[in-house]
């Protein structure tokens, strides 16, 4: 998001409050290791902020959840400045991984990669 004009400061980091605690355990599958990950994200952009982003992934895609919060035109330009970069990302990483091999007819077509949810 740096790369696109965006100050980015990460907030919260679950792999970083686990750390390397090999207890730690998914909360559906409690016998397996965690491999899921979230993180809160302030995004600042041309003097207004911040917008809230979360993503949380596991080990088949990204989610990312532009949060609501301010009011005003500013406010607003940078949410959907925001929005607009993690679109452009997600089709970037989409695309790289379609590119990453191919593809059979047998594959499903769920999810693939990170997914942007601008929710209002």
């Amino acid at each position: 998001m740096e790369r696109h004009g965006l100050a980015v400061i990460r907030t919260f980091d679950l792999r970083q409050r686990i750390g390397s605690d090999e207890a730690a355990r998914a909360p559906v599958e409690r016998s397996a290791p965690c491999i899921c990950q979230y993180v809160v994200l302030l995004t600042y952009g041309g003097g207004a902020g911040p917008v809230v982003v979360t993503a949380r992934s596991d080990d088949h895609a990204t989610h990312f959840q532009v949060l609501p919060g301010m009011a005003g035109r500013a406010a607003l330009r940078l949410r959907m400045r925001v929005e607009a970069t993690l679109r452009r990302l997600v089709w970037t990483a989409a695309d790289e991984a379609h590119a990453s091999g191919p593809c059979s007819s047998s594959e499903s077509s769920g999810r693939v990669g990170p997914q942007v949810d601008g929710k209002k």
